[in-house]
C-alpha cells in the first residue's frame, strides 16, 4: 500500500520513496512512500553482491539482466541499482569511473544462489564490472587483475610491507594470487 508521507508515519523498517503527491493543504509536492518490507534476520545476513560497472553501461546491463530474469526471480529478494561517483582509491570498485552498482540480496540458500551469481557475472562480463571485495563473487583472479588497474601496485606494496605474509590468508591467495 502506498501512503502519503504527510498523513502516515513510516514504519520502523524505513520508508522508500516511490513517487510524489500534492499535499492537500499546501498543494506542494510531497514524497509518497511505502513501507520497506521487513526481511527476516536470516535473509538480511545473506550475501549482497555489489557489481559496479561503468555508468555508461547501466541500461545495457539492465537489459542483460532482464534476459535472465527467469533464473533470477526464484532466488532474488531485492535488487538495487545505485549511481556511485568515481574515486581515487586503488582497489575501489569505482576507481576513476562513475559507476552504476547493481546490488542483490538473495534468499538463504547458497546452493541455489551461487550458480545464479555466476550467471549474473557472465551476463555482465561484457561491461567489465568490478566485484566488491567484501561480497560474494565468482570472478576468477585473472579477470580481477585486468579490471583493477592498480592491483599490481597494491601487491607490490603488500610484498614490501608484509614480506612474511602476516596479513594474508586463503581469500587473498585465491583472489589476489598473493
Amino acid at each position: 500500500m502506498v501512503h502519503c508521507c504527510c498523513r502516515t508515519r513510516a514504519p520502523q523498517s524505513g520508508p522508500r520513496r516511490v513517487a510524489g503527491c500534492l499535499h492537500p493543504a499546501t498543494r506542494r509536492a510531497r514524497p509518497v512512500v511505502r513501507p520497506a518490507p521487513a526481511l527476516p534476520a536470516r535473509v538480511q545476513a545473506q550475501c549482497r553482491p555489489r557489481t559496479p560497472l561503468p555508468a555508461a553501461h547501466a541500461v545495457p546491463a539492465w537489459h542483460a539482466l532482464d534476459d535472465i530474469k527467469d533464473r533470477l526471480a526464484p532466488v532474488l529478494q531485492i535488487c538495487e541499482i545505485r549511481a556511485v561517483a568515481a574515486d581515487n582509491l586503488w582497489l575501489s570498485t569505482c576507481y576513476h569511473q562513475d559507476s552504476a552498482a547493481f546490488h542483490f540480496t538473495w534468499i538463504a540458500d547458497p546452493a541455489a544462489v551461487l550458480p545464479v551469481v555466476g550467471l549474473v557475472e557472465r551476463q555482465l562480463a561484457a561491461f567489465t564490472p568490478r566485484p566488491h571485495w567484501g561480497k560474494v563473487f565468482t570472478t576468477p583472479s585473472e579477470a580481477l587483475h585486468a579490471r583493477y588497474e592498480r592491483l599490481p601496485d597494491f601487491l607490490d606494496l603488500m610484498r614490501r610491507f608484509d614480506p612474511p605474509g602476516k596479513f594474508r590468508n586463503a581469500y587473498t591467495a585465491r583472489h589476489l594470487g598473493a
